[in-house]
């Protein structure tokens, strides 16, 4: 009995090494039919890409239009983060509902009714409290999710979804 979990074992450590190259992941899935073999391409092949950003722009009572501003998704890295993270669920929330933004746009034909969507209206909420919190009267905003690469250097890579203006 023992020789035969040690053999299951060995094949399957042996299936997830092999499991890890692009080439033989088709063939090996045929055989995985319930998905068990771990793939760990996640730190490949561009470990400092950030897969969103949200920019927003306002337009503040009695100042006119701003520049575009960044909403933070995003902390810096800590070692304290690996044990005690509670903003984890607000960073993954963020990502999530920008996927779904995202994809939510792509799939409607009448693009004017974006604007009705649970999350478009779940990031001005969000963009709008982040604002209050800061002392500031806005009468409306804008905001727009980018693609972007790097940690420090930031480059964005292009613009994913961009709203209109949107009067509070």
């Amino acid at each position: 009995m023992l020789i035969v979990v040690i053999t299951i074992l060995a094949i399957f450590y042996v299936a997830s090494i092999l499991y890890q190259f692009k080439g033989l992941q088709k063939r090996i899935n045929k055989f995985d039919k319930l998905h068990l073999l771990p793939n760990y391409s996640f730190f490949a092949p561009n470990p400092l890409v950030n897969d969103f950003r949200l920019v927003y722009k306002i337009n503040e009572e009695n100042l006119g239009n701003s520049s575009w501003e960044e909403l933070n998704m995003y902390k810096k890295f800590s070692f304290k983060r690996i044990f005690w993270n509670p903003f984890k669920y607000y960073n993954k929330g963020m990502i999530d509902i920008c996927q779904y933004l995202t994809r939510e746009f792509h799939a409607v034909k009448d693009k004017d009714k974006m604007k009705l969507s649970l999350n478009h209206i779940n990031i001005v909420l969000t963009i709008f409290r982040y604002l209050q919190k800061k002392g500031k009267k806005i009468s409306g905003l804008k905001f727009a999710i980018v693609s972007s690469e790097g940690c420090e250097d930031l480059k964005i890579k292009k613009v994913i979804y961009d709203s209109n203006y949107q009067i509070i």
